[in-house]
């Protein structure tokens, strides 16, 4: 289910956003900046798109076409496998927080 929802995604973005803002968002006329922003922008577009861990992988692919650089996609894709257990972890500090205060 989540693989299909991942590939559901990045095929809507692939047809539904134009190149051009792909470019214009990931800096592709500028290559040093590009290679700077990548890996800075990658982890943020994972916290907003999460799928799963291998619907991430055809979204990866769209950033890719759309200009994002290569550390840009290892950083979304490795951002994106963390995403769940840091939310998890924080879940439960918050829970344990709110039950130690109210005890």
């Amino acid at each position: 289910m989540d693989i299909a929802l991942g590939l559901l995604i990045a095929g809507a973005l692939a047809a539904w956003v134009p190149n051009s803002f792909w470019n214009a968002f990931f800096f592709s006329n500028n290559p040093t900046i590009a290679k700077i922003e990548g890996p800075l922008v990658g982890p943020l577009v994972a916290v907003f798109s999460f799928v799963c861990s291998v619907g991430n992988v055809p979204l990866a692919a769209v950033l890719w076409r759309g200009g994002i650089s290569f550390g840009g996609v290892v950083s979304f894709i490795f951002a994106d496998l963390i995403i769940r257990p840091f939310s998890t972890f924080i879940a439960s500090i918050t829970a344990g927080a709110s039950w130690a205060i109210s005890c």
